[in-house]
C-alpha cells in the first residue's frame, strides 16, 4: 500500500468500530474480546479500503489458531496446577502445614513466569537488550524474592495444636487469599499489556506517519504519552 492517507483513515476507522462494539457488547453483558473486535476491525477496512489481497492471510489464519489453542493450553495448565495443589497440599493429613510449605513455591512460579515474559518482550520497546541467560537469572531473582515475601507473610499465620481439618481449611483460605492477590496482579498485569497494545498499535501507527510527514515504516517508535492514554484508559474502563 503506497498511499499513507488509506493507512490513517482506516486504522482511526478500526480504533472506532472496535471501541463502538465493545462498549455496546460490554452494555448489553456479552461476551466480548478486544484482540479480536480491533483484529476484525482491521481485516474489515483492509478489505474495504485496499482489498482482499492486501490481507496477510496466513498471519490471520495463525492468530485465529491461537485463539483456540490458547484456551486449551490454559486449561491444561490450570488442570494440572489444581491436582497438584489437592495432590501436595488438600488431599494430605495435615494440609496447613503443606499448604505454608508449598505456597511459595506457586508463587515463585507466577513472579518467574510474569518476569520472565516482561523481560524477553517488554524491554525491548524502551531499547533494552538482555540475553537470554540474563533474563531468566533476573527471573529467578524476582520469582524468588517474592516468594520470600509470601513465605514472610504465611508464617505469620499459626493454627492450634490439634486443630480439625475444617479448622485447618479455614487457615488454608486465608494462605491462598494471599497466593491470590499475586496470581491476580500478575493476571492484571498480563492482560493490562495485552489490552492496551490492541488500542495503541493502531494509535501509534497513525501518530508515525503524521510525525513523519506521511512515510510509512514497519515498525514505529512507541511514545510515552501513548502507552500513559491507554494505561488510563484501561484503568478507567475497569473502573467504570
Amino acid at each position: 500500500m503506497g498511499n499513507p492517507e488509506i493507512l490513517v483513515y482506516g486504522m482511526l476507522s478500526a480504533l472506532i468500530a472496535a471501541a463502538l462494539w465493545l462498549t455496546i457488547a460490554s452494555w448489553m453483558g456479552w461476551p466480548v474480546s478486544t484482540t479480536h473486535s480491533i483484529i476484525g476491525a482491521i481485516v474489515g477496512f483492509a478489505i474495504v479500503g485496499i482489498g482482499v489481497d492486501a490481507v496477510n492471510w496466513s498471519k490471520i489464519g495463525t492468530i485465529v489458531l491461537s485463539w483456540i489453542v490458547s484456551p486449551l493450553v490454559g486449561g491444561t495448565i490450570a488442570f494440572l496446577l489444581m491436582r497438584s495443589i489437592q495432590k501436595f497440599i488438600l488431599d494430605t493429613e495435615i494440609p496447613f502445614l503443606n499448604a505454608k510449605r508449598y505456597a511459595p513455591f506457586y508463587v515463585f512460579l507466577v513472579g518467574f513466569l510474569i518476569s520472565l515474559v516482561t523481560l524477553f518482550k517488554g524491554l525491548k520497546h524502551l531499547d533494552i537488550e538482555l540475553s537470554i541467560l540474563q533474563s531468566f537469572i533476573l527471573a529467578v531473582i524476582f520469582g524468588v524474592f517474592v516468594a520470600v515475601i509470601v513465605y514472610i507473610i504465611i508464617n505469620r499465620i499459626s493454627m492450634k495444636l490439634g486443630e480439625s481439618i475444617h479448622d485447618q481449611f479455614n487457615h488454608i483460605e486465608k494462605i491462598f487469599g494471599i497466593m491470590m492477590i499475586f496470581s491476580a496482579s500478575a493476571m492484571a498485569f498480563a492482560h493490562g499489556s495485552n489490552d492496551v497494545a490492541n488500542g495503541i498499535g493502531p494509535m501509534a501507527a497513525i501518530v508515525s506517519i503524521v510525525e513523519s510527514g506521511g512515510e510509512m515504516a514497519q515498525k514505529s517508535s512507541l511514545p510515552l504519552w501513548i502507552l500513559l492514554i491507554g494505561g488510563f484508559g484501561i484503568v478507567l474502563g475497569c473502573r467504570l
